[in-house]
C-alpha cells in the first residue's frame, strides 16, 4: 500500500492555488459598471473630466441628452459636440472607460 504524503509547504502551496483559480474564475462576476454625477470641468475626443476626475472615453461610447418637457423626462441622442463645460452629467464607466454620458440639461 502506498501513502501520498505531501509536505506542510506543498498543502499550503495547493490552498494557495485552489483560491487563485476560484478568484480568476470568479473576477467576471464581480465586474460592474459604476456611476458617477457632477459637472464637467474638461472635455476633448479622448478624454472627460467630471469635478476633477479624469476618465477615458470609450470608442464606442454612448451620448444622450435628458431633458424635462411639461414634467417628463426625454433623452435624445447626442454627441461630444454637445458637451460643454459646466454641464451637468451622469457617467457610467466599466472599470476602464467611460460608456455612457448622459447630458443632463433638466438640472439646468
Amino acid at each position: 500500500m502506498v501513502v501520498n504524503r505531501l509536505s506542510v509547504e506543498d498543502k499550503i502551496m495547493r490552498k494557495v492555488s485552489i483560491v487563485l483559480l476560484l478568484l480568476v474564475i470568479a473576477t467576471p462576476l464581480f465586474a460592474q459598471n459604476i456611476y458617477y454625477n457632477g459637472k464637467v470641468t474638461k472635455v476633448s475626443d479622448t478624454l472627460l473630466t467630471v469635478d476633477n476626475s479624469t476618465y477615458r472615453i470609450a470608442p464606442n461610447c454612448r451620448i444622450a441628452i435628458q431633458y424635462e418637457e411639461k414634467r417628463v423626462f426625454h433623452e435624445k441622442p447626442a454627441t461630444l459636440k454637445d458637451l460643454k463645460v459646466g454641464e451637468w452629467v451622469t457617467v457610467r464607466t466599466d472599470g476602464k472607460s467611460v460608456t455612457e454620458i448622459l447630458i443632463e440639461h433638466y438640472k439646468k
